[in-house]
């Protein structure tokens, strides 16, 4: 990790919250519908909040973690990381622990990621469990791909200091790890191929997956990717670059201990482009990349909130381009470090 002392603090939620658009809301549901964006408050449909009351003892209070789901473990969610401000200090302390809240049951476990050597296995990846494990971190992102999931970036502030140190890998990247629940929890650390471009270090933006149903096909395998983009980097700099990789669905089991290459997928020069922001969120939806909010710059130092959706049009696509979408509807306030997440064809915020 490398260090730097922002005259702002980057993952905190700044004071200024930017400028209302319309009345709050609880949540707001966004159906997808080709070019178009229809936008409908969560209140109009069926659903309704309910609050757990979790059996037994279960993590620290905390913000700014991971949060994912596995198709080998149903009906469970993991939560890594984040910060919890309330203990140690003005920084609070960063948290390196990984918990497993189990549905059915109602209740937390602590994950228990053991170094040990499993016998009979056909290649040194899997006969080493957790040779190397992520450090403490809060605003990272992570995807879920099914069986695994990747989390990448984040940082921390070290003890009686002001220096964010953004989580690096040896190649001055965003540092990634690979999280599979099963057989054997287990954190491997992502594989980057030599040479090429690879993403800056960065934290509070948007890792999505792209299951691409009923897309692209090469040799019978359909083509699926992980992108990033956005992001606060070294000296707050606000980010708006584009990064994916692909994985083949015949690749899905194995992706984590796979190498792979990151690939951008900014628009070409000359092309209008989204705003560089942090904190927004985002998601995938028929080859498109569709963000929403997060911070931009003011120009003078600072940052403003937004509630603005854009879109990055067949983002595998040399023709890429940004668009900006405009509802026909009533939109959410400005909002950052929100919750993001597709269900079918609507985006649910």
């Amino acid at each position: 990790m490398e260090g730097f002392a922002p005259t702002q603090r980057p993952a905190r939620r700044p004071v200024n919250r930017g400028r209302s658009r319309s009345s709050a809301a609880a949540g707001l549901v966004a159906a997808l519908c080709g070019l178009g964006l229809l936008l409908h408050p969560a209140s109009a449909a069926p659903i309704q909040w309910q609050k757990l009351q979790a059996v037994g003892a279960g993590p620290s209070s905390r913000d700014s973690h991971v949060t994912g789901s596995f198709t080998t473990a149903q009906g469970h969610i993991y939560i890594f990381g984040g910060q919890n401000v309330q203990d140690a200090g003005a920084n609070g302390v960063f948290l390196d622990d990984t918990w497993r809240f189990d549905t059915t049951a109602n209740g937390w476990e602590i994950v228990t990621f053991m170094n040990q050597t499993i016998r009979n296995c056909p290649t040194p990846e899997q006969q080493i469990l957790n040779r190397d494990l992520p450090s403490p971190r809060a605003s990272a992102g992570l995807a879920s791909i099914g069986p695994s999931a990747l989390m990448c970036g984040g940082y921390l502030i070290e003890d009686g200091t002001t220096d964010y140190l953004l989580s690096t890998d040896d190649r001055g990247s965003a540092d990634c790890y690979w999280l599979s629940p099963l057989p054997e929890p287990r954190w491997d650390k992502f594989k980057i191929a030599a040479g090429g471009t690879v993403p800056v270090k960065r934290h509070s933006f948007v890792l999505a997956y792209d299951d691409n149903p009923g897309g692209e096909v090469v040799d019978g395998a359909s083509l699926k990717s992980i992108l990033m983009f956005g992001g606060q980097g070294h000296h707050e700099a606000i980010l708006g670059d584009c990064w994916y990789l692909v994985i083949k669905s015949t690749e899905i089991d194995d992706a984590w201990k796979m190498t792979h290459t990151w690939q951008s997928c900014d628009v070409a020069a000359g092309k209008s482009s989204v705003t560089p922001r942090f904190g927004h969120g985002g998601v995938v939806f028929r080859k498109d990349l569709y963000i929403f909010g997060g911070f931009v710059t003011d120009g003078l130092g600072g940052s403003n909130m937004q509630a603005d959706v854009w879109r990055l049009i067949s983002y595998r696509e040399t023709t890429r381009s940004w668009e900006q979408v405009m509802p026909s509807s009533e939109s959410p306030n400005a909002r950052a470090f929100h919750a993001t997440w597709l269900a079918g064809s609507k985006l649910v915020i």
